[in-house]
């Protein structure tokens, strides 16, 4: 699984309140509500490289709902305050609390050029098949999926 980002958030914010986001259409955020708690999530920055992953810990709710530590992302000092654009209609950001098992800033993104890892411009997609890449990220993240699914 991997999400694209827009300008609307910033890897950051994503990083230190445990969430990924899309949103700004339905097209969007549509995909990212199919999410579950306990599935496996890979977080990739587009021109960047893969910078986590992580476990759902409960299904998406839109931006002005999201909560850490039991308050509003409204009075959390975010990188990207555009995150509540749109908040008040369909187009809103849509928010999945994700624990973070291993995580990277944008600077340190995992990427080897000419290498045949998968990329996509889907918000959701499954890694299912993709044994190359899989192999990379367990390397570059030191984890193991099987453990991560059994936990």
């Amino acid at each position: 699984m991997k999400l694209y980002w827009r300008g609307t958030r910033a890897w950051e914010d994503c990083r230190n309140f445990g969430f990924l986001a899309a949103g700004q259409g339905v097209q969007w955020s549509g995909p990212l509500k199919t999410l579950n708690a306990g599935d496996i999530v890979v977080a990739y920055l587009k021109r960047k490289g893969y910078v986590g992953i992580g476990k759902v810990v409960e299904k998406a709710k839109q931006v002005l709902d999201f909560r850490f530590d039991g308050k509003s992302l409204k009075s959390q000092n975010l990188v990207s305050p555009d995150l509540f654009k749109n908040s008040d209609n369909e187009n809103s950001e849509y928010l999945v609390k994700i624990k973070w098992i291993r995580s990277v800033p944008a600077n340190e993104a995992k990427w080897k050029n000419s290498f045949g890892l998968f990329t996509t411009q889907q918000i959701k997609s499954s890694l299912q098949n993709q044994i190359k890449t899989i192999k990379f990220l367990e390397e570059e993240f030191e984890v193991s999926f099987q453990n991560i699914m059994n936990e």
